[in-house]
């Protein structure tokens, strides 16, 4: 997989929510990204890998260097430190020195705003939804641990982590292509609206040809977001009437 940098492109700082001119289809099913979109843990996997990188190999893990790897799995974003740095330590050594130092922290780990309101008000309106991450099922349950109720309002989740039917992660479009393809009454791709935080999660949802609101936890160019539907600030900012999904109650 190509990983691509984005130190040399001009970026825009999000400011303010934004809707692109693209039309926008009526939604029936709502999937959701996990980390970065419903969890508060982006900013976990970048202190994680500021410190080990600190601590074990006295290299200076950069914002820029976050802003290329958010959204990969985390055996991906150790292959590109390895081999960007020529780390004196195997891939899967680092993937598992920063795995073991993520759990420790992962079990409190706390929800995006707006997320138990809109994920709440989805399940109360009866509209199929379900996650489809990067994490493997393990890492899902103990970020999850601490919100059972809410995430048991999901119709599945797809963990390209560790399903079988799944071997790659974001920007392959395959999660999102199982997550679809696994609800009780299967939705066309355009009738599926993708809720992520990432550039990787935004090309995968493309890919499999679903619309895609952004909601990005660094800043991306203009270029990069241009095949979202709309660009939101926080899940606070999303307006479900807009995609023909029921609008919040009124009071």
């Amino acid at each position: 997989m190509k990983i691509l940098s984005f130190t040399k492109l001009r970026v825009t700082r999000l400011t303010h929510s934004y809707r692109n001119s693209k039309p926008k289809n009526p939604a029936s099913h709502v999937i959701f990204d996990l980390d970065g979109t419903l969890l508060d843990t982006e900013n976990i996997y970048r202190d994680i890998f500021k410190e080990t990188m600190r601590e074990e190999f006295g290299i200076e893990y950069d914002d820029e260097t976050h802003k290329v790897l958010a959204g990969l799995k985390n055996i991906a974003r150790c292959k590109y430190m390895v081999e960007k740095f020529g780390l004196r330590m195997t891939v899967e050594g680092l993937d598992r020195l920063t795995k073991n130092k993520k759990m420790d922290v992962f079990s409190n780990t706390k929800l995006k705003p707006g997320a138990e309101r809109l994920i709440t008000h989805l399940h109360a309106s009866e509209v199929p939804m379900a996650v489809a991450t990067g994490s493997g099922k393990m890492a899902y349950d103990i970020k999850t641990k601490s919100h059972p109720r809410l995430f048991s309002f999901f119709h599945h989740v797809v963990n390209a982590g560790s399903d079988p039917e799944v071997p790659f992660g974001k920007p392959d479009p395959r999660v999102y292509q199982v997550c679809a393809e696994r609800f009780e009454k299967k939705p066309r791709p355009k009738e599926c609206l993708v809720l992520e935080d990432s550039y990787y999660g935004l090309l995968a949802a493309t890919e499999a040809g679903m619309q895609t609101v952004l909601i990005p936890e660094v800043d991306y160019t203009e270029e990069q977001m241009k095949d979202a539907v709309m660009v939101i600030k926080s899940l606070e900012d999303f307006n479900p009437e807009e995609f023909s999904l029921p609008p919040y109650p009124k009071g």
